[in-house]
Parts: C-alpha cells; structure tokens; sequence
C-alpha cells in the first residue's frame, strides 16, 4: 500500500484525485490545502510520495521543496504545471528555471496516469531507501563512481576521512580527495575496472582526510550498473594503522639487516685471521698434546664459521614477500648433480605452483643434502606429488639407512643432528610462514620419507594437469 499526500488548493480537485487515485486499492491519499500545513503533515506521518501543484498559494514548488528535502531526504515529489503535466522532481535545481504560471482547468488532469507514475516510481523509492538503510547500517564503507565523480556513499566512508557528510562529497570528482601521487594509479584503476573481464579487484591508495591527513585505503572493486551506466562500486576499508606498522617493521628490519650483515662480516673477518693463526701454532708445535687441542679448537672455529654462513643464508627469512614459485623449478639439479654425480632425481611436477616464502628452494636444497650427508650411499631421491582431503602433499623419499623412529620429530630440532648446520630445523620454519607442514614417515632401513603438506589454497596447476615424471639428469 502506497501512503500519498497531495497539495493543492482546489477542494474539489483534491476530492476527485483521491477517489481516482484510491480506486485500485493500491493508494491511500490524504490531502493538504496549503503547503506549510503539508509540511506540518509531513513531520508527524511517513509517506511515499507527495503530490503538489506548481505554485500553491502559500510556496512554490522550489521552496517546497527544500523544506520536504530536510524532513524526507530523497522523497519522491510529483509536480502539477499548467499543462496538465506531472514531472517528477528530484533536485531543487530542475526547478530554477521553470514557469509558474496560473494552471489551467479546462481539462481533466491526467490522474491515471499519475496512478502508475505513483506505483512505479514509489515503488523504486522503497528499493533505494532499503538498500540505503542496509548500506548506512554497515561498518565497512561504501562508495560508487560514476564518470570518475562520486554518486554514492555512506556515511562509514565520510567518517574514514574525517567527517565528510554523504552530500558533501557526492557529486564531487573522486580525484577532490585523493592524495595526488596516487591520481594517476586511481585513474587508470577505475578505467581497467571498466574495461577488464576481472569481476573484482583490490587496490590500495592514498587519500586526504578532512585536515590534510594521509590516510591509507585498501579498496575492492567491481563493476555495476547505476542509472544505465556501468560505474565502479568500492567496499573500503582503512589500513592506514596496519600501513604504518608495516612501515615501521619494515624500517626495523632493514636496520636489524644492515647490523647483522656488518657484525656478520667483522666476525668472520677475524675468524679468518684466528683460523690462520692457529695453522701457524700448529706447525709450530711439537708437544703431541698441544697439537690435539689446537686440532680442536681449529674444528670449533671451522664450525662457527658455519654457523656464520647459515646464518647469512637465512637473514631473510620470512622478510621478503611470499610468492608462486613452479615445482619443476625450485630445484638446480645441475647443481646437485655436480656435488653427487652419480645421484639419481626423480621429480614429477604435474605443472604445479606453490605459494610460499622466497627461501621455499632451499627447503628441497636441505632435504637432498641431509639425505647425502646421513642416508649412507644414497642413489637415488624421488620426489613425488599427489592430492588429499588436507590438500597437496610433496614427498620427498630416497633408498639410503632411513631415520629412526624416536627421531622422526628430533631432527626437526633446534642444534640436533651429526652437521652442525640448521637445515631440517630452518625448512620447518620457511614452510610454516605460509601454513606448509612437513614430517618424516619413512621406515628405518628402507630409506627416509618427508611429506610437505601444502594446505588448499596455497597451490594451483597449471597447463594440462598431466603428471610429469621427468630424471633430472
């Protein structure tokens, strides 16, 4: 049922539309003679569009309609000219130039076809304040571009930029509150969005904030239809605290870089000239004893050295960006090779990418070489794929002397193995930056077996999906 107040000063106009209008069913009409007793109507009752002569005897139309503009933002008002036309009149502004002269009487005002203007345009009133009230009541900010120019959004995107009401920034050119080292992306982003066949993106860009102050926003885009025209529609949300912390962890940790790397480099330094030094107190030496302890203490600087190179190798861990690496590519065989080239690799791909860390490589790097180092003559690693209910699982096996059982979870430990590197250890954690697990489940005495378990989602096939069994040779 459509509530409808109309305004005119004919009595018996008003007496003729209501029963015209209310005949359908559809309609409740209540009538006003003035338009500041329309407005007092206005205040106290809630309806769906109101209907007014031109120029009423108290207020035109534009007057009249600023005032239903504070009570009833957004209510649809239908307009009487002395043509017997209804306009609907959706902005003061339409009406600065119209006539407002005596309306004439010499026909029957078309009220049918004010009836299905009323259904139809009410109708689409009630859809817009729905959406509005579901939008308005979100937390997360809204905004639609039209034209490179905003035609929508919600008070959450006014407050994120310091208090902007919803009318202060609709209609204005989306760059007004852009920060201007990013108007160029913002252009070129709401034009790809237009043109692209991707349904949704996500952006993040600078803007300025009532006051001057930068704030960082991650947008996601997609396109839709406003009006007739496709326009961009942004859910937004402000990263600019997150942004900051990233900032100032990554300022951290470019000092804490530069401050390893250096005492790193005086470390080994004068290792270096320890280590020589104890060659010349070894060839010196006669006392078969002492010669013994500088043996020992020349192992021990050799293995602090090592730890000095793992450490350098691994300074980066989890510090740069996690991306896809191909399978078939994580390994230099070539390398490999030439260490053990009698080593026999078996890799069967199946076109396959990984989300992990940068350092994701060195993770095949470590099991290869641990399987060298511990699995007493070992010919031949295969490295094989497959898909489980926990997602994609790498396996890792060669035929060398296996694990034992109580070590399984022991050499995945800080300081535990026969090498003093930190190989297992150190895998553990590059996998765990992405939410990768890795165990052993081989059997002792018939070789050892790691499964990496990369969960869904932190991998993708490529190609033909056909499983490739290829001999790195």
């Amino acid at each position: 049922m459509i509530h409808v107040l109309y305004v005119d000063e004919d009595p018996a106009l008003l007496d003729s539309a209501r029963m015209i209008l209310a005949e359908s069913g559809e309609i409740v009409v209540d009538t006003s003679l003035s338009a500041h007793a329309a407005l007092e109507m206005l205040g106290q009752t809630h309806y769906d569009a109101i209907v007014s002569d031109f120029q009423l005897p108290d207020m035109g139309a534009p007057a009249f309609l600023e005032k239903i503009q504070v009570l009833a933002p957004g209510l649809p008002l239908f307009v009487f000219f002395d043509d017997n036309r209804t306009t609907t009149i959706p902005d003061v502004r339409n009406l600065e130039d119209m006539p407002g002269q005596k309306k004439a009487r010499q026909r029957l005002l078309p009220f049918d076809r004010l009836r299905k203007n009323l259904l139809k345009i009410t109708e689409k009133h009630r859809r817009t304040e729905h959406y509005r009230q579901i939008i308005e009541n979100t937390y997360e900010a809204v905004v639609v571009v039209l034209d490179n120019r905003i035609v929508f959004t919600n008070m959450a995107f006014g407050k994120i930029l310091g208090g902007y009401s919803p009318e202060e920034m609709e209609g204005h050119a989306v760059l007004d509150f852009a920060d201007s080292r990013d108007h160029e992306r913002i252009t070129r982003c709401i034009r790809d969005q237009l043109t692209s066949t991707v349904s949704c993106r996500e952006d993040t860009f600078r803007v300025l904030a009532r006051g001057g102050d930068v704030r960082y926003l991650k947008c996601r885009e997609s396109v839709i239809s406003w009006e007739g025209h496709p326009a961009v529609l942004a859910f937004v949300t402000d990263v600019t605290d997150r942004r900051q912390t990233e900032m100032a962890l990554d300022l951290t940790n470019r000092k804490i870089c530069i401050l390893n790397d250096l005492t790193r480099h005086d470390i080994a330094n004068r290792l270096t000239v320890l280590r020589g030094r104890l060659k010349i107190a070894r060839n010196l030496a006669k006392d078969p004893q002492l010669i013994r302890e500088l043996d020992i203490v020349e192992n021990a600087g050799r293995d602090i050295y090592g730890y000095l190179e793992t450490a350098h190798t691994y300074h980066d861990l989890g510090m740069t960006s996690t991306c896809w690496f191909k399978l078939d590519s994580v390994l230099n065989c070539q390398k490999i090779l030439s260490d053990a080239p009698e080593l026999k690799i078996f890799l069967d791909a199946r076109d396959i990418e990984v989300y992990c860390d940068p350092l994701f490589p060195r993770v095949f790097e470590n099991l290869i070489d641990n399987s060298l180092r511990h699995g007493n003559h070992v010919s031949e690693i295969r490295i094989t794929t497959g898909e489980t209910d926990n997602g994609l699982v790498i396996t890792v096996e060669d035929d060398g002397s296996g694990i034992p059982g109580e070590d399984k979870e022991r050499i995945f430990e800080h300081g535990v193995g026969k090498h003093p590197g930190l190989g297992l250890f150190l895998s553990r954690e590059i996998l765990s930056i992405t939410g990768i697990s890795i165990r052993e489940t081989g059997s002792a005495g018939s070789g050892a077996r790691f499964e990496i378990t990369i969960p869904p989602g932190g991998y993708r096939f490529t190609g033909t999906r056909q499983g490739l069994g290829l001999p790195c040779t």
